[in-house]
């Protein structure tokens, strides 16, 4: 994600990438197995207070918002979808591409059909 305007090159010129955002695509951050709480926040709101950016100057901490600066840089639209567990047996849930479609929980069907 950050090493995105190495490889993509709108016009001849050198670019910085922030010109990106007016021809990317909407970002889709799609969490399966969601269990949290979101308390009242829709799933988009979630995905927004993750992107803040961290106080700090560890190595994880620059990555990290190196990672959010992108997102925020290169995608104008972004969106969240969060999946709940499609499977609560253990065994299945490992084998889960065994498994059809119907055989889902029906809240997970939902969502996913929601999603496409």
């Amino acid at each position: 994600m950050c090493n995105l305007t190495e490889h993509i090159h709108i016009k001849s010129k050198l670019e910085t990438g922030i010109e990106f955002k007016n021809y990317f695509p909407s970002f889709v951050w799609v969490l399966r197995d969601f269990y949290l709480d979101l308390e009242g926040k829709t799933s988009r709101e979630y995905l927004e207070d993750c992107l803040w950016l961290e106080a700090g100057y560890t190595d994880d901490i620059y990555k990290k918002n190196k990672v959010w600066e992108s997102i925020h840089k290169f995608f104008s639209e972004r969106d969240c979808i969060t999946l709940i567990r499609p499977i609560s047996d253990e065994n299945r849930l490992a084998h889960i591409e065994d498994e059809h479609f119907e055989s889902l929980k029906p809240e997970f069907q939902q969502g996913v059909n929601l999603f496409v």
